[in-house]
């Protein structure tokens, strides 16, 4: 594996690794009782916005990743090995496919309402003199299984990594 590849196999490593930080600390945030230092709805609206940026991070695997041509190559010039590594981390085709639908999901969300607010997955409601709007985001088992795929990937990647440090 050139050394491009290898780097942004690395920036694949980082932000798989920020994505279940994000997640695992969005969990622990969200069970955390009242605390007299909170107002009340800091902390899920902190772990909403961590479960969002966690979606950020994903969503590094999937967009075009712009290269650096002496030290990590773009995305598109990856995609046989972001197959592989898909098929790597989730061997079963039926793990594969709730990988994939669960990638949708995400990337639906990266693009739609998180990276850009396209206005249709959004729920707006007007009022006389008002206007509402949520925001789509995971539930906790989505989360769960997010963070857990998130795992996987970085488990095949370290494969990987040991599988070239070991050589020919």
């Amino acid at each position: 594996m050139a050394k491009p590849s290898i780097g942004r196999a690395l920036l694949w490593a980082t932000a798989l690794t920020d994505c279940r930080d994000c997640l695992d600390l969005a969990d622990r945030l969200s069970r955390l009782p009242s605390a007299p230092e909170l107002l009340p709805g800091e902390a899920r609206n902190a772990a909403r916005h961590l479960v969002r940026l966690a979606v950020v991070y994903f969503g590094q695997l999937y967009t075009p990743g712009y290269e650096d041509r002496s030290s990590v190559a773009s995305n598109q010039d990856m995609a046989v090995e972001l197959v592989q590594l898909e098929a790597d981390a989730f061997p079963h085709h039926a793990d594969l496919a709730k990988f994939q639908a669960l990638k949708a999901v995400l990337l639906d969300l990266r693009h739609g309402t998180i990276a850009h607010a396209d206005g249709r997955p959004f729920s707006v409601q007007h009022g006389t003199y008002s206007a509402r709007a949520t925001t789509p985001i995971l539930d906790a088992s989505l989360q769960a299984e997010f963070r857990d795929c998130c795992a996987q990937l970085i488990l095949a990647l370290l494969r990987r990594a040991a599988r070239i440090a070991e050589g020919p």
